[in-house]
């Protein structure tokens, strides 16, 4: 099998999975292996037809799809559903936020001017759905937008491993997470993140990509002081 080498490529096939779906029945189950209502531990398309009452067909697509978006996982013996409780979730924002803040820091010696308008136009994006208060969308967005900051180093063994954390599951785990109120305060920081970008700020950039994925605690978890 041919290992795919070319970012846009990899990053296309990433940020395709970053989004709600639109058929009713597989995003309540998305939302529902999310807050950790799963069931059981074992998982196989023909368990998920009986569980979905579906045919086999559908179901087959179903589990593609949930595998793809990280909410099914496999191991040596069997697939289960991702383990999405704070634990596992605290882990994985951490390693996220370490690759995001080093990478905005690398943002400093690089033209960022090709990439500038993705930026923007996805915060653009996350202030919409921070408006209209839409929490889970916002928390999408913003890891697309991720996904186009550390393409940005053009690395693709960095950004596949970046991606294979950086799924669907993780995102409705993490805002799933968040306060009330948070799709605002999200919004700003990432606001203030891509204009420090634009201005080859790179550690204020880092700061806030590490307080982002410290919420809803905040401050007294940052890798990166916000000053000091």
């Amino acid at each position: 099998m041919q290992i795919v080498d070319d970012i846009q490529t990899l990053y296309s096939e990433a940020a395709k999975e970053l989004r709600t779906s639109d058929d009713a029945k597989l995003e309540a189950l998305r939302l529902r292996i999310a807050q950790g209502d799963v069931f059981g531990t074992g998982i196989t398309p023909g368990l998920l037809a009986r569980l979905l009452d579906e045919t086999a067909e559908e179901a087959a697509a179903h589990f593609a799809a949930l595998r793809s978006a990280g909410f099914i996982q496999s191991n040596l013996t069997q697939f289960s559903w991702a383990n999405l409780d704070p634990h596992d979730r605290a882990r994985t924002l951490d390693i996220l936020s370490m690759i995001e803040a080093n990478v905005a820091l690398r943002c400093r010696y690089l033209d960022m001017t090709p990439v500038l308008p993705a930026l923007q136009r996805l915060t653009g994006v996350i202030e919409q759905h921070a408006h209209n208060d839409e929490l889970l969308a916002v928390c999408l967005a913003v890891q697309r937008l991720f996904l186009v900051l550390v393409a940005t180093v053009n690395a693709p063994p960095l950004f596949r491993e970046y991606a294979a954390y950086a799924n669907a599951s993780t995102a409705y785990a993490w805002s799933m997470a968040q306060d009330t109120g948070a799709a605002m305060h999200i919004s700003d920081i990432i606001g203030g993140m891509v204009e420090a970008l634009k201005k080859g700020d790179g550690v204020s950039a880092a700061r806030a990509a590490t307080y982002l994925r410290s919420m809803p605690a905040g401050a007294e978890k940052l890798a990166v002081p916000l000053c000091g």
